[in-house]
């Protein structure tokens, strides 16, 4: 994937400018020219869908936001990257902290408005603390993010995939390996209700008895024609409105 130049970081202060270093090969496109493609190809009409990549970031960069005072398009081409404009060491609490009282708020008026419960509390997972489902489906699936993977970018590179293993990976505790007789590097069936997908066992203490352990971002017809998308519910979280990848129920067998 080719990213458009402006480009944030995780875990600094410092916002960089990409230029190319060469044309982009094949059929290669940047994301935002995907998407002014696709916009095309749907007859779409508003006209922010088809901005040029500079003038998206020029856009960006004159949001008004007090981290990008200062920073501008002919800025970055020049220098290649520039520090955010916040202070030098930056302590963003220090004076208070970004809500209605200024303080961090233990009962929280946003919250509240927003038809939530004001004060900070655990909710069970619903589908993992259904005892019910439960009883059908023993094992909660958790589908954490892989180290070859951007979420599917790159899911068809041919070398990350195999570093990956090839395909979706299941890791077990010995004990619920044990009573469904299953052994590390057997094929399993990862499946309820919904729909099921294969996957490679790996037999591991590093995981806890009742959860087991996947990855995602495995194209499906890398993976035998599923991934674990084939068992999540189609639902929403209750804040934010992600998917509940964490939020699951299943059974593991041999893959016959």
């Amino acid at each position: 994937m080719i990213r458009t130049p402006l480009s944030p970081r995780y875990g600094h202060l410092y916002l960089a400018w990409n230029e190319p270093a060469v044309e982009p090969p094949g059929e290669c496109l940047p994301t935002t020219e995907t998407f002014r493609r696709l916009a095309r190809a749907m007859g779409l009409a508003e006209p922010a869908l088809y901005e040029p990549d500079e003038r998206l970031a020029e856009q960006a960069l004159a949001s008004g936001h007090p981290f990008l005072e200062g920073i501008t398009l002919e800025r970055l081409k020049k220098e290649g990257f520039a520090r955010l404009s916040v202070p030098d060491p930056f302590l963003p609490y220090a004076d208070g902290f970004p809500t209605l009282s200024g303080r961090l708020e233990f009962v929280s008026r946003w919250a509240a408005d927003a038809g939530l419960d004001p004060l900070a509390g655990y909710t069970p997972p619903a589908e993992v603390a259904d005892p019910e489902r439960a009883k059908r489906y023993p094992l909660a699936l958790v589908s954490a993010a892989s180290h070859h993977f951007l979420n599917t970018v790159f899911g068809s590179n041919e070398e990350l995939r195999r570093r990956s293993g090839g395909g979706p990976a299941l890791r077990m505790h010995p004990e619920d390996a044990r009573e469904r007789g299953l052994e590390s590097g057997g094929r399993v069936r990862v499946g309820n209700d919904r729909g099921a997908f294969e996957a490679v066992l790996e037999v591991t203490p590093q995981v806890r008895p009742g959860v087991v352990a996947t990855t995602k971002g495995h194209w499906a017809k890398f993976s035998g024609g599923a991934n674990a998308n084939a068992v999540v519910d189609e639902r929403d979280t209750d804040m934010g409105g992600g998917p509940v990848f964490h939020d699951t129920r299943v059974e593991v067998e041999p893959a016959g």
